[in-house]
């Protein structure tokens, strides 16, 4: 016995998809309106842009202002450049340093055809003048040691350059 197929309900063929013809309000509206609508939402975000502009560059000049006497503000929303919260339980412990070469590079110029331990390494890069702010820089220059392929092991804690 055969199945019975039942009318397949839905579009007629030719119909068009999407909404009916005349429910859509932009095909009513003429192109200088849209034209005219687009121009102020252009003029209208190029006035926000500028005050947000002009709105960080006076919160710089009160940063500025305030580091001046050693006061940070409250803290900066999310997404604000510049301000940062230093991690770990120390809390902020100032500015980060600048450094002209990297703790790396520091470090290959002290080792340069010397074997070292890990605390006589980390001693010899603060007194070549390399600030930091770590609370703990000897594990800092000891990670360092063990990514870095410009140093190689000699024996348990004393390394050279490779």
């Amino acid at each position: 016995m055969a199945k019975k197929r039942s009318k397949k309900r839905g579009r007629k063929p030719g119909a068009r998809r999407g909404r009916p013809p005349g429910s859509a309000s932009l095909s009513r509206v003429s192109t200088s309106i849209l034209l005219k609508e687009v121009d102020r939402r252009e003029r209208q975000a190029d006035e926000l842009l500028a005050e947000r502009d002009s709105l960080v560059a006076r919160l710089a000049e009160i940063d500025a202002e305030l580091s001046n006497f050693d006061i940070d503000g409250p803290p900066a929303p999310a997404g604000t450049p510049g301000r940062t919260k230093a991690a770990g339980r120390g809390g902020k412990r100032g500015p980060r340093p600048k450094n002209d070469m990297t703790l790396e590079q520091t470090m290959a110029s002290v080792i340069k055809n010397k074997t070292m331990g890990v605390s006589e390494i980390a001693d010899a890069v603060k007194a070549s003048g390399y600030k930091t702010n770590a609370a703990n820089f000897r594990t800092m220059v000891n990670q360092t040691l063990i990514k870095s392929k410009k140093f190689k092991k000699i024996s348990r804690g004393k390394y050279t350059t490779a």
